[in-house]
């Protein structure tokens, strides 16, 4: 009997301690995980080298280019490398499989002509038809810029470096795995610099410990521990966004968090709708509302401003004459930017015609697109061409002063920000915020009116509109005035992804550069984003919102946020803010006002200023 009670006692024991141990084995490896992804992700990094580099081709440049190819010559396609190209601009991708006979592969890169700029990816069993393949290539480059990335195929190489030679760019990756593949396409963007050099050499051209060196010029992706933070420190936003999901504050979000030109956390929640239907992708388009304001207006005066077009203390009958002789005459611009200008907060633009009338009258409205009713405000509401656009100035002239002048928060100075701009450039206010910012930036989501360039199925909606255009506002915009003008104004109209909103916040942060463009200087950014009239109580800079001067938990930014940093708000559910100390910027896009505006359950939760103070915290 006691040996019994030994031999249960002994086995008890075993199986705590082997449990424990596992425990133990385990904890370490999910503590451990992060910190050895880092150490994997640098290690290959250092691997891929640049063995060709013509003309500084690489960082590529020039990415706003429509027709973009990525090719890849392979058993399987490179779906990794794909992927994480069109991070930073939008490439076709093709597949041409390695094993099709020679007849098939010469039709299929015959078909590449059309392209105007190809990057070749060639897999590690690619060895055959190597020479043709490489003269094919060779050939590509006589006639447009051609960049080639090698996977763990030192051999073609070697057999084909006369005829890679040719071509702009030739990346070599000495190992083929999911890492390698995504960090080439970033190396490529200039998402980090190239820093490898060969372990062996490559003859007759390359030898070892050689290869070019380039400079980092655009976001990196990675993740939270390459900038000294954890990943698991920033689960807490997963908690808080389901969090306000459960609640009904919205059906869907997106967002994304970049510290030190790198984004460490993208992620996209929920359904476009409660039907759960259609899940929310990073790729989604959302609504920005007010975003509009700093990503659009303010962004066009910053361009002009930078040179010395821009007037502040000038009148609003400078900029536009239509207003001189009204009560808006001497209004000055750095006071309208500032929100203390003494305009009125709201003037509700979408109703006043329907009200008056009870009805949609149809010498403004029709329910179809007809010959001077083209201006779209929904699916089967169409109003006079330019109608409201002109009525728009009228009213806002007819419009009664505030008795005081001091920060009162109102759309109308935005409303007027398009003529004005298009006074002072000459051009369509759309088209010169297009040229000069998200083409360069290859920030393609970035538009006004976008069922004209994507399918709707991209497009968030917003609210069930029972109101005024009595249907679901999809792909339009939600903002009345601005749908009064077509869709696109100053102070809404914007659709946008969290992606490419971070890289117009990345050239504000870099003091106003980004790839390889240079969009204004430094002083510029840092005139409009300082609070202008601190001593009144204005926390406004010129265009951008600031923090409170007093730091409250309902305010409108974490608690940590410094008092550099600059951003703003929508009416959507939207937040985008930069913080100059620490490089920091965070996005936030939702549709919080499907199925109705009614809802107010994101601004009670505080859930995009608790996110921002989550970000804080893990950076400590």
């Amino acid at each position: 009997m006691k040996h019994t009670t030994k031999k249960l006692f002994l086995f008890a024991f075993l199986t705590i301690l082997i449990f424990s141990i596992n425990g133990c084995v385990s904890w370490w490896q999910d503590w451990n995980a992060p910190k050895t992804a880092l150490q994997k992700r640098k290690l290959i990094e250092s691997s891929l080298v640049l063995l060709h580099n013509k003309g500084n081709y690489i960082p590529l440049q020039n990415l706003s280019k429509d027709r973009k190819a990525v090719v890849s010559i392979s058993d399987k396609p490179f779906s990794i490398f794909d992927e994480t190209i069109n991070l930073y601009a939008d490439f076709t991708t093709v597949h041409i499989s390695s094993v099709k006979d020679s007849l098939q592969m010469v039709a299929d890169l015959k078909s590449l002509d059309n392209f105007d700029e190809i990057i070749f990816l060639i897999g590690k069993e690619q060895d055959s038809a190597s020479n043709f393949i490489a003269r094919r290539i060779a050939t590509f480059a006589s006639e447009k810029p051609i960049s080639v990335v090698v996977f763990e195929n030192k051999k073609f190489i070697e057999k084909n470096q006369k005829e890679l030679l040719k071509n702009n760019a030739l990346l070599f990756c000495p190992v083929y795995n999911s890492i390698s593949e995504e960090l080439s396409a970033q190396l490529l963007c200039g998402g980090f610099g190239a820093r490898g050099v060969l372990e062996e050499e490559i003859l007759p051209s390359f030898k070892k410990e050689t290869g070019i060196f380039t400079e980092k010029n655009r976001l990196k992706y990675t993740i939270p521990e390459e900038v000294g933070i954890k990943s698991q420190d920033l689960q807490l936003i997963d908690t808080l966004v389901l969090e306000a999901m459960n609640q009904k504050a919205m059906p869907s979000a997106q967002v994304l968090v970049a510290v030190k030109g790198n984004v460490i956390y993208q992620k996209a929640f929920g359904f476009h709708t409660y039907d759960s239907v259609r899940k929310a992708e990073k790729s989604d388009i959302y609504d920005l509302a007010s975003v509009t304001k700093i990503l659009a207006s303010t962004a066009a005066y910053m361009a002009i401003y930078d040179q010395n077009r821009l007037p502040l203390d000038s009148t609003l009958s400078y900029f536009l004459p239509y207003f001189k002789d009204t009560n808006k005459d001497t209004l000055v611009l750095k006071d309208i930017l500032t929100h203390q200008a003494q305009l009125t907060p709201f003037i509700d633009f979408g109703y006043q015609e329907t009200n008056r009338h009870k009805s949609y009258p149809r010498d403004i409205f029709r329910d179809k697109k007809e010959k001077g009713f083209e201006t779209q405000l929904a699916d089967n509401l169409f109003i006079k061409t330019e109608y409201y656009k002109e009525n728009m100035l009228k009213i806002i002239a007819d419009s009664k002063l505030l008795p005081i002048k001091e920060y009162k928060y109102s759309d109308l100075g935005f409303i007027l920000a398009p003529e004005i701009i298009e006074n002072l450039t000459e051009k369509e206010f759309s088209d010169f915020v297009q040229t000069y910012f998200y083409q360069p930036l290859s920030a393609s989501s970035l538009t006004f009116k976008p069922l004209e360039k994507f399918s709707r199925t991209r497009i968030v909606p917003t609210e069930r509109d029972s109101l005024f255009r009595k249907t679901l506002v999809w792909g339009n915009v939600h903002d009345e005035a601005a749908a009064m003008r077509g869709g696109v104004s100053g102070h809404a109209g914007l659709f946008g992804n969290a992606n490419d909103v971070a890289k117009i916040l990345q050239m504000f942060l870099n003091g106003g550069t980004y790839g390889e463009t240079t969009f204004f200087k430094p002083t510029t950014i840092a005139e409009f984003t300082r609070c202008q009239f601190c001593e009144e109580g204005n926390r406004r800079g010129l265009g951008f919102d600031k923090p409170l001067l007093e730091w409250s938990p309902n305010g409108n930014t974490a608690k940590d946020a410094s008092a550099l940093s600059y951003g703003h708000f929508g009416f959507t559910g939207t937040m985008v803010w930069a913080d100059p100390v620490g490089d920091v910027i965070f996005v936030f896009l939702s549709n919080r006002v499907y199925p109705t505006r009614e809802s107010k359950m994101l601004m009670n939760l505080n859930t995009r200023t608790r996110i921002q103070q989550v970000i804080y915290d893990a950076m400590k």
